[in-house]
This record gives C-alpha cells, sequence and structure tokens, in this order.
C-alpha cells in the first residue's frame, strides 16, 4: 500500500463552501474537518452538519488563524491543508497523487 493522504479543512462558518470543497478533496484517504467555532451548520457536533456528513474526525480549534498539528494523533503520511473556500482542481489532484507515489 502506498503513501496515505490526509486532507484537512480549516472552516470557520463556511456551510455555503464546506460542501463544493469536499467534493473537490475526493482523492483523499481521509478527510478531516477543523472547525473554528462555527455557528451556522458546518459545525459537526451539529443535527445535520455539513462537516459530519463527510469528515472522519472532527478537531476544535481556539483562536482564529492557527494551523493545527496532528501531530498527537496519527493521520497520514502526507497532509494537505486546504481552506473550504478553495478547490483542488482534478489536475492538482492527479499531480498530488502522483508526488506522493514518487515520496
Amino acid at each position: 500500500m502506498g503513501a496515505q493522504i490526509a486532507v484537512l479543512i480549516l472552516t470557520k462558518n463556511e456551510a455555503k463552501n464546506i460542501a463544493d470543497c469536499i467534493k473537490s478533496i475526493q482523492f483523499a484517504d481521509e478527510i478531516i474537518v477543523i472547525d473554528d467555532f462555527s455557528t451556522d451548520e458546518t459545525d459537526g457536533d451539529k443535527p445535520g452538519a455539513l462537516a459530519q456528513k463527510s469528515s472522519s474526525m472532527r478537531w476544535t480549534v481556539t483562536g482564529a488563524g492557527s494551523r493545527p498539528s496532528p501531530s498527537n494523533k496519527r493521520v497520514n503520511e502526507w497532509i494537505y491543508f486546504i481552506d473550504a473556500d478553495e478547490r483542488v482542481s482534478r489536475r492538482l489532484a492527479d499531480k498530488i497523487k502522483q508526488l506522493v507515489e514518487q515520496d
């Protein structure tokens, strides 16, 4: 089995963006939503939350703008950070997979 890719989505009230972002990163082996106490439907702990439907875990980060470190949890060998309003094109996804396979 090759190297695994985790994609971490950084969110704060991104209900309008999260679904399209998640669709664009389906190449990932694991999708993790890191939510900064959203008050909209982004938050994975709320019933009907958009993040909950697509992510394998939820970490809560205190303090806007901080970049959490998953060092205390084993995620995958490769971690790609993305904001919820960003998208990964098919071309970029293919390039990421190619680079990971080359290690």
